[in-house]
């Protein structure tokens, strides 16, 4: 490794097992298309030389790399392991645009599906069976079973997004491998960079048995994203798990009010929160109408000017579609749980430096008086948060089921709020609203017949 890694100094150009963070690796890279790859390659669990050149056939003008720009990659010391630190991933993964990060998914899916493993492997039953699940190989029950397990995975690793790809790891025996040039062998393997090799098999060998452990002895929710039976439209949603944090707000976050006392609570069951506020076009498909003042906005633009009580029927009606009572509002503390995504600052992407109307983070993730020129806008079009979740921050405020009231101040575990009340619960601020009031912590109230053309809700599902 050491004559590999050259201390590059007074250059400014980070050394490679320097290197911690997204932008330093851009200072390395240097080249816009490599630095694009890299990021292509995380979307893989693991890093294999294999799946590396094919990904440059995709991402690099030319379709083959260079030796100086494949020499910059073998130099990073995580191609020696095989294996990336997951806050990079994670970091990495992001820097990637939504549609290319889609097409880069299934460029990966049909290179694996084109090279299967050999039929006398030990990675094809495997191969097969998670195959399956994309297609119509297996009985319904049985393909149900595997989507569910899928779906038990954790989103905050973008885990959901890989169940396919962590169980198609090909042996060392695999077609996949590429036949490289004797001279490109010498300079990829002479400090022992791995391929396919014993330890890949042995960890692929030890993957499978867990997953068949966990395939038949794991009880599994419900999948991610599930139409109603009458096939009226889709929902979509995020796995939220189960966990502790700390709600309301410390007395130092700028745009805080009294009423966001700091204090513990603790959600025992995890439950899957609708990963954007409903629809004018979902809402239309299930009632029938359209309340909305910004109709023109379109189908895909929040519902608005809809009363908590108008928000129930919708529930209600979803339900009986489904034979089901598994939707609901969620709670005040689900919201901000799911709202934060394991963050502690005042929006889920970092902190609040200006509670008016310019504020750079919430530019990034919301819809409010800075950016969203006095109307809604259609859903999804921001960042999301950790949890994949859309439009937390913004656009318009959502009904939560609990009757507004003061915090407890002792430990809470699944917080429902007061018995009774006046007003209901509404939070995330709105598109006509400063930076202050879309904060995670920021609590609102409206009363539970009142409408307004900022003021909508999104979707829980529990979980079995």
């Amino acid at each position: 490794m050491k004559k590999w890694v050259r201390k590059d100094k007074g250059t400014g150009v980070p050394a490679p097992d320097r290197i911690e963070d997204p932008e330093a690796l851009k200072a390395y890279l240097a080249e816009p298309d490599l630095f694009q790859w890299l990021c292509a390659c995380a979307v893989y669990p693991e890093l294999h030389w294999d799946l590396t050149l094919h990904l440059a056939s995709f991402c690099l003008d030319g379709g083959q790399p260079t030796e100086a720009q494949l020499l910059r990659l073998v130099r990073l010391p995580w191609f020696k392991t095989g294996f990336m630190p997951e806050s990079l991933r994670l970091d990495l993964i992001r820097r990637l645009e939504s549609h290319r990060l889609a097409a880069i998914r299934s460029f990966i899916f049909e290179v694996l599906e084109k090279n299967p493993p050999p039929e006398d492997s030990a990675a094809f039953d495997g191969y097969r069976l998670n195959l399956a699940v994309h297609s119509s190989l297996v009985p319904r029950k049985r393909r149900r079973k595997m989507k569910e397990m899928a779906a038990l995975l954790d989103p905050a690793k973008i885990a959901e997004d890989h169940t396919l790809l962590r169980l198609l790891e090909s042996p060392p025996r695999s077609p996949l491998v590429i036949r490289l040039p004797e001279r490109l062998k010498r300079i990829l393997f002479r400090d022992g960079i791995p391929l396919f090799g014993t330890r890949s098999a042995v960890r692929f060998a030890l993957f499978m048995f867990l997953s068949l452990v966990f395939f038949f002895a794991v009880p599994v929710p419900e999948p991610l994203t599930q139409p109603p039976p009458s096939g009226t439209m889709n929902l979509e949603f995020a796995y939220v798990p189960a966990g502790k944090f700390m709600m309301g707000s410390p007395e130092n976050e700028l745009g805080r009010y009294n009423n966001e006392i700091l204090h513990p609570v603790e959600l025992t069951r995890p439950f899957y929160m609708q990963t954007t506020e409903v629809t004018q076009g979902q809402w239309k498909q299930i009632m029938g109408n359209n309340p909305s003042d910004f109709k023109e906005c379109g189908d895909d633009c929040p519902v608005e000017n809809v009363s908590w009580k108008e928000a129930q029927e919708f529930i209600a009606k979803l339900n009986r579609l489904e034979g089901s009572e598994i939707y609901r509002l969620p709670t005040e503390a689900e919201w901000e749980y799911a709202c934060r995504a394991e963050s502690k600052t005042a929006f889920a992407n970092g902190e609040i430096t200006n509670e008016e109307c310019s504020d750079p983070n919430l530019d990034k993730i919301g819809w409010y008086c800075g950016n969203a020129g006095e109307k809604t806008h259609p859903v999804a079009r921001k960042d999301a948060n950790k949890w994949n979740i859309h439009d937390m921050h913004g656009n318009v405020w959502e009904w939560c089921q609990d009757w507004y009231g003061e915090y407890g101040l002792e430990n809470a575990a699944n917080p429902e709020g007061p018995a009774d009340g006046t007003s209901r619960v509404v939070r995330g601020g709105g598109w006509g609203y400063r930076a202050g009031f879309c904060r995670s912590a920021n609590r609102g109230r409206s009363t539970p017949g009142n409408r307004n053309q900022d003021l909508g809700f999104r979707l829980l599902r529990s979980v079995p």
